[in-house]
């Protein structure tokens, strides 16, 4: 059997490497490519940054989950339907009047085949109020107070996020819809990149009251999946919309009842959220720079340990004792000093941990009872990495334990928060990245409350704004509960061509514990890719009540 089973290894630090691999020039289809297969790793619903293009049976889905508040007759009239049409100026009378108005109530039932999902919305144009309930999420927006309450259906805490993010991609399309023009009519309008045609105008009644029917179709040129049939009716006694509907090529349809009540919700209570519930005061996760420091903080404080990494596939029987080849690595560190070796096969008299063992304390007891070889050895300045000389190992007795130099760097990073080669295989730095928010070419999107990924996390996108390979670099979901720690990952992977990508890298993290100085790490995290069918697990075993000796970490002495 060879030897060198550091594949899985290999695999990892180029998905989770902090090296910018996207210098090429790509060709359109990778781009594509690489857009279809982010999209359809994250979770349903998650804000999409925009230089990625939504399927039309993700949209469908997307749409039918989030929701827009309530349909935007009323606010796209005066941009998008000629200037000269009599049916123009008729709008544009109807958003006027509906810029008056100081409650504007919509009832939106979202369609698409079996499924249909409905959510209301309030917006006042004059108290600068927006509020939202939907079954994935419930929102109030204070624009003048720049104030926004969040609430995930389930959940046990209500999120307050100041200073609102109002260039979030979520909210602008979770609540502007009709929030957003109605509180800034000067803003670019949801619709300014279609050709407005056939329009049509007729007489009409809604609950017996005379109205007027405006129809018209929507077309996106060079994107024919966003193309809609439009219809709004408007009550000619008040001048004001009170049905809207939409309906997509791709089946989707869209219907909203509007009313105009004397008032409305003035906080996310009025939705019907117990005021009981907990309050969690997002203010200092709006930064990244602030998340970026704790990260660094966990780095480069976290205790002195010897750990044990256990790599293994879900569902899949191995063995840590008796197989002649064993899925760990020993990792020690020492300040700024660490070192990793491989666990090659457990000396004799070393049993099989039984089913209910506790396996931290069976590592403990065990890890100097196999036959082991160095792989990296860092002494602080220089990483120093090695490979094995036998080519293949026995089946019996003692391996063959010299290996020979691979390579030798100086340590890179900040001298006073450096990088590790194997991230992955270290507690400290597997959930806490670098995010190098000094680097110009990378833009940041924060979602302090996001509607996807786990509960109570804040979202980080890290975009490579013109770079059309690799828009996205990275999509962190941190727990600030747990030193900003990560709890999920979505990275794509290119290919070592540079030209295109290899695969998209999904990684959670779970059963956090806290070292003795109170650092948070998780124990057990679990790596799916999107051209493989399996999930990859890693097991941490960390002891921190150790002496490390200085000798661990310099580099050997090889003979010719």
């Amino acid at each position: 059997m060879n030897n060198n089973h550091t594949s899985f290894d290999d695999d990892l630090v180029s998905a989770l490497s902090d090296t910018d691999l996207y210098e090429a020039d790509p060709r359109p289809a990778h781009i594509e490519e690489l857009r279809a297969k982010l999209l359809a790793q994250t979770v349903e619903g998650t804000a999409t940054p925009a230089s990625i293009r939504i399927s039309p049976r993700k949209r469908t889905r997307r749409l039918l989950q989030i929701g827009l508040p309530m349909a935007v007759a009323i606010l796209i009239a005066i941009v998008l339907i000629p200037a000269r049409s009599s049916a123009s100026k008729a709008l544009a009378q109807v958003l006027q009047k509906t810029l008056a108005q100081k409650w504007v109530h919509g009832t939106t039932t979202w369609t698409s085949g079996e499924k249909t999902v409905t959510s209301e919305s309030w917006s006042s144009p004059a108290l600068q109020i927006a509020a939202v309930r939907h079954p994935a999420m419930v929102t109030f927006v204070d624009h003048k107070q720049q104030v926004s309450a969040r609430f995930k259906p389930g959940s046990d805490s209500v999120y307050l996020i100041r200073p609102m993010p109002i260039d979030n991609r979520q909210q602008q399309q979770s609540i502007s819809a009709l929030d957003r023009l109605l509180t800034d009519p000067e803003a670019e309008q949801p619709f300014s990149r279609f050709d407005v045609t056939a329009l049509n105008k007729k007489d009409t009644k809604v609950d017996g009251k005379p109205a007027r029917e405006y129809s018209f179709q929507l077309k996106q040129p060079g994107n024919p999946n966003d193309d809609r049939r439009v219809r709004a009716v408007v009550v000619v006694d008040t001048g004001l919309v009170a049905i809207w509907e939409e309906q997509y090529g791709n089946g989707l349809r869209l219907a909203t009842k509007f009313d105009y009540p004397d008032d409305g919700p003035r906080d996310i209570y009025a939705l019907g959220i117990p005021k009981t519930i907990k309050v969690v005061d997002r203010l200092a996760a709006t930064d990244v720079t602030h998340i970026a420091s704790r990260l660094k903080e966990g780095r480069t404080s976290f205790d002195d340990y010897d750990a044990i990494v256990v790599q293994h596939v879900e569902g899949r029987r191995f063995s840590v004792a008796s197989a002649f080849s064993v899925p760990a690595r020993r990792v020690r560190r020492s300040g700024n000093k660490y070192r990793v070796d491989d666990l090659l096969r457990a000396k004799s008299g070393v049993d099989e941990p039984a089913a209910d063992a506790d396996l931290a304390e069976w590592w403990r007891k065990n890890r100097d009872s196999y036959w082991s070889v160095p792989l990296l050895i860092c002494n602080g300045r220089t990483i120093t990495t090695y490979s094995m000389v036998a080519d293949r190992m026995p089946r019996e007795g003692k391996p063959n334990l010299k290996v020979k130099l691979r390579m030798e760097n100086p340590v890179r990073g900040f001298h006073d928060d450096p990088t590790v080669s194997w991230p992955h295989l270290m507690p400290e730095f597997n959930v806490r990245p670098h995010l190098w928010t000094t680097v110009e070419k990378r833009a940041f999107e924060v979602e302090p409350a996001p509607d996807d990924g786990p509960d109570g996390t804040v979202r980080v996108v890290i975009n490579y704004p013109g770079n059309e390979l690799m828009p996205e670099r990275a999509r962190y979901w941190l727990d600030p509960d747990h030193d900003f720690c990560l709890r999920k990952v979505v990275t794509p992977v290119v290919e070592r061509d540079k030209k295109s990508i290899a695969h998209i890298n999904t990684e959670e993290f779970e059963a956090f514990q806290q070292s003795p100085m109170g650092h948070w790490y998780a124990t057990r995290t679990r790596r799916m890719t999107s051209n493989m069918d399996v999930v990859q697990v890693r097991d941490y075993y960390v002891a921190f009540e150790t002496e490390l000796d200085d000798s661990l970490f310099e580099p050997l002495a090889l003979s010719e």
